[in-house]
């Protein structure tokens, strides 16, 4: 395991690369008995919940790692930190993902985190701060688009006839002409092309040195759909009956009160959908994080995905629906009582809820370490 640290402590500090790391990992052959009989859920000391104080495998302190990850993070210059990290941690997870360290990549994730946050801070000490607002005439108008790198997106559906954006524009940099200029730099749009309303930042990435973030609010007639992509921040819809589409790296998703085709999709981050009826398509995902979905109504297919986290769907005792949920390292379990039973494991179930000769809806359920949950929706949440 010593040697492991090394090489593991080699990394975070930059004197080797992740493929560099990975070779050495595997020359020293298969991990040290205490690791394997925790992958195995060995003898009492050896599992996972004898893991030492920082929550990792025994002798691995996630905090000095971080400590060391963070050390490596200052000595990237600011204007490299989102990529270097973006794509070093992308690869360094893949090969922690393939180990059954409970725990241990969240952890790490999370240090990382933190570095790349301290460090963005610290070289970011002034900042200016504008406003601006639009108002569109919403009769030609059939959807929504907006997109940004770094900030929130709030979307609301109303029993309206234009389209009200509100921005706030924030720009961090080493002081206030840097600030300043930067801000005068970034420009916010709001163009229609076509039927869509299109909102974007000009040009899309700050210059080196400085840190812009954009918060949206708009609020629109709510037969409209929406196009939310976003990479460091929070998503939220509430409701919209045109449909919904959003799409993030880092943060969390949320739709509330949603009809129509609806997807959510993030990174490192939960997703929350409350959809009130489901037309042909409901798609929710995560690879770091927890799906939790409830469907009042509706038909389609509809999946809920994770990697490392818990997936729950809620739906009416009422309703028909075709499940398939599966879990690698958990358990699935259901509050509905099935019809018909294909297969029903600890890690999986195939079955059907609801009547035969009604319409159902293709439900598809699968994380890999996390439970699978099957919920039924009480009867004041179900929208008429």
């Amino acid at each position: 395991m010593e040697e492991r640290l090394k090489i593991l402590g080699m990394l975070a500090e930059g004197k080797i690369s992740v493929d560099e790391a990975e070779r050495l990992l595997r020359a020293l052959g298969p991990a040290s008995d205490a690791g394997a009989s925790a992958r195995a859920g060995g003898a009492p000391g050896t599992g996972p919940q004898a893991a030492g104080a920082a929550g990792g495998p025994r002798g691995l302190d996630v905090e000095a790692l971080g400590a060391a990850v963070q050390r490596a993070v200052k000595s990237v210059p600011a204007s490299e930190i989102g990529r270097t990290v973006s794509r070093e941690v992308s690869k360094a997870m893949e090969s922690v993902q393939r180990t059954d360290w409970s725990g241990l990549a969240s952890q790490i994730v999370a240090q990382v985190k933190l570095a790349v946050s301290q460090a963005v801070e610290q070289g970011t000490r002034a900042q200016v701060e504008q406003e601006q607002d639009w108002s569109f005439d919403a009769a030609k108008l059939a959807r929504v688009h907006a997109e940004i790198a770094n900030g929130n997106i709030e979307v609301e559906g109303a029993d309206v006839e234009r389209v009200a954006v509100h921005a706030v524009k924030q720009v961090r940099a080493r002081d206030q002409a840097a600030a300043e200029a930067v801000a005068a730099q970034i420009v916010l749009r709001a163009v229609e092309e076509g039927d869509c309303l299109r909102l974007f930042a000009e040009p899309p990435a700050p210059p080196a040195g400085s840190v812009v973030n954009v918060r949206y609010q708009i609020v629109c007639p709510r037969r409209l759909g929406v196009e939310l992509r976003l990479h460091n921040g929070n998503l939220s819809s509430t409701g919209i009956e045109g449909g919904a589409d959003l799409q993030n790296t880092n943060g969390n998703v949320q739709l509330e009160h949603c009809r129509g085709s609806v997807r959510g999709r993030t990174v490192n981050g939960n997703v929350r959908a409350l959809v009130d009826e489901l037309r042909e398509t409901g798609a929710f995902g995560t690879t770091n994080g927890n799906v939790t979905v409830e469907v009042a109504k509706g038909a389609g297919r509809l999946s809920g995905e994770s990697l490392n986290g818990n997936v729950s769907l809620c739906l009416p005792a009422e309703i028909a629906a075709q499940i398939e949920a599966r879990t690698g390292n958990g358990m699935v379990v259901t509050e509905l009582p099935l019809t018909q039973v294909g297969e029903q494991k600890r890690t999986s179930l195939v079955g059907r809820i609801g009547q035969e000769g009604t319409e159902a809806i293709q439900v598809h359920l699968q994380t890999r370490n996390g439970n699978v949950r099957l919920g039924a929706l009480r009867a004041q949440e179900v929208v008429s």
